[in-house]
């Protein structure tokens, strides 16, 4: 199948056919002549072990069936019966020491074979102790298992010639709706290659930039920001589509593709300094929109290509553009559409143009009350906890790479215990990012508790200012320096305790987008709170 909108790149299956007469087939053509070409779009792996078993076509071993070994053979999926042996020059007998190996190409040959199982089993030494009716069961057995190999049927889907790649991508997709899906990007490796080999590319860029295998990064990432940086060059459609992607010149495409790797694993390290983070054994990704990073890349490579004086890393424009789209309502994987808006917002305000505008973003009391860990808001509002969490509870710092769980401070299990609302102990509200060491220490206490202690340490070592300000960087409300603040932590103050610290989250929203955060303030009543649920 060759699509006639695109050149699909193609390599031989890797095995060396031989004619019969000790005469190698180049590229792994077959020795019979043929019009037909046939291009495989998955299976290509199984294809060539097939190959190579049965048509004697490994380039450097030659496979024997050991005939003793399938005596006892139970197991569909075993191999062990499988020999290779080295290849050394064409001198490669149909059986080898005593008849106990059977070169496995003349499985297909089932005259032939049929004869030297016969043989072998009832003419072997191997056997002496077996009677006759033994034997020829034996010898039954191996020539049934060499039919069934004979007979097996490989099922596949042929395109036609005229068929384009979105059909080969939906024929794909429908063959492997149960398992893994043909990627963008598997498809891009198969149009361009060889040259650009874009796995080999790939594997390279994971390896110096270890941050995108950190964030479980797709190399269609790359193409969609080498798309943007050429089409910025060139005028030509913005939207990163999966088409647009396959349009892309492989001339120079190597240096390009470094130029856009490194570009976009220097935009996650920003964004990582921004509060994002990748998986891990204690939390979820907290990368509210990974597709968000792609424009930003491309920005950022246009400002390398022009030694711009405003770079993304200390740019508060940027940055304040940027949490206003991650803190939008049902912020999520964006459209192609949306993706070339966003570049094409930054391009010009990198051309001095436009301003660059952050979106408005609505965000209450009420709605931050309500906030759960399955709302894109609640990760964007993490990514505002690690940035301004400086120091642990316990003054540990925290940076970056710091290990960090999503902690209740109000345990979860109070909901049966005393009835606490389980929407509102499952909220933003009362969550708090802390290193795994201290979360572990803590465990499912109550923050009466360990508040107390903490506040009673830190006056009595002379530390209060310091636990002071760890307290207001975590928004824990209150003042530690009042004789009564760890009472605020009783369970009867758990709901004004989560109303409290929704304002201060909020307040740390506007310190980073300022008049672009909008609020809806009045008095929360007992019917605003979340719903229990069980």
């Amino acid at each position: 199948m060759r699509s006639p909108e695109f050149e699909i790149g193609w390599r031989s299956i890797d095995a060396v056919i031989r004619d019969g007469q000790d005469h190698e087939c180049d590229g792994g053509q077959s020795a019979v002549s043929t019009d037909e070409n046939h291009y495989v779009l998955d299976g290509q792996q199984r294809l060539t072990s097939i190959f190579r078993v049965f048509q004697n076509a490994d380039p450097d071993k030659v496979c024997y069936v050991h005939l003793p070994t399938l005596i006892d053979h139970k197991d569909e999926t075993a191999t062990r019966w499988l020999k290779f042996h080295k290849r050394t020059g064409e001198n490669h007998p149909d059986r080898k020491i005593k008849n106990r190996y059977l070169r496995a190409d003349l499985i297909l040959e089932q005259q032939k074979t049929d004869i030297y199982v016969s043989e072998y089993f009832e003419d072997s030494e191997d056997f002496e102790q077996w009677g006759k009716t033994d034997r020829r069961e034996a010898a039954a057995k191996v020539k049934g298992i060499f039919e069934t190999i004979r007979n097996y049927k490989v099922p596949v889907v042929v395109l036609e010639r005229e068929s384009g790649v979105e059909s080969v991508c939906r024929v794909f997709e429908t063959i492997n709706s149960t398992g893994k899906r043909l990627t963008t990007f598997d498809l891009a490796v198969a149009k361009f290659f060889p040259a650009p080999d874009l796995r080999e590319l790939w594997n390279e860029t994971l390896t110096q930039h270890p941050v995108l295998r950190e964030f479980e990064v797709d190399g269609e990432r790359v193409l969609q920001v080498l798309h943007l940086v050429q089409a910025a060059q060139q005028g030509k459609n913005y939207e990163p589509t999966r088409s647009n992607l396959f349009r892309l010149n492989p001339v120079g495409m190597e240096e390009e593709w470094r130029r856009a790797a490194q570009s976009l694993a220097e935009t996650f390290r920003w964004a990582r300094a921004q509060g994002a983070r990748p998986r891990s054994e204690g939390m979820k990704r907290t990368l509210p929109n990974e597709i968000i990073l792609v424009p930003l890349a491309a920005y950022r490579s246009l400002q390398n290509r022009m030694n711009s004086a405003n770079p993304l890393d200390t740019d508060p424009v940027v940055r304040r553009w940027y949490f206003s789209k991650i803190t939008q309502a049902g912020a999520g994987p964006a459209s192609n559409y949306n993706t070339s808006r966003d570049f094409v917002a930054l391009k010009e305000y990198l051309e001095g143009n436009k301003q660059l505008e952050p979106e408005i973003v609505n965000l209450g009391v009420e709605t931050v009350l309500g906030l759960q860990p399955s709302d894109v808001r609640y990760k964007s509002l993490q990514n505002v906890f690690a940035i301004t969490m400086r120091e642990d509870l316990f003054g540990n710092l925290i940076n970056s790479e710091t290990e960090l769980d999503d902690h209740h401070i109000f345990p979860r299990h109070a909901h049966k215990q005393h009835g606490l609302p389980l929407k509102l102990l499952d909220s933003i509200c009362n969550r708090i990012l802390l290193s795994r060491s201290v979360n572990r220490s803590l465990g499912a206490g109550y923050p009466g508790d360990y508040f107390g202690k903490l506040v009673r340490d830190s006056r009595r070592s002379g530390t209060l200012d310091g636990f002071a300000r760890r307290m207001r960087d975590s928004f824990i409300p209150g003042d530690p320096r009042e004789p009564s603040w760890a009472e605020g932590f009783n369970l009867d103050k758990f709901e004004g305790f989560c109303h409290s610290r929704a304002e201060l989250i909020i307040e740390s929203v506007r310190e980073i987008i300022g008049d672009a955060l909008q609020t809806r303030t009045r008095i929360l009543g007992d019917d605003d709170l979340p719903e229990d649920e069980e």
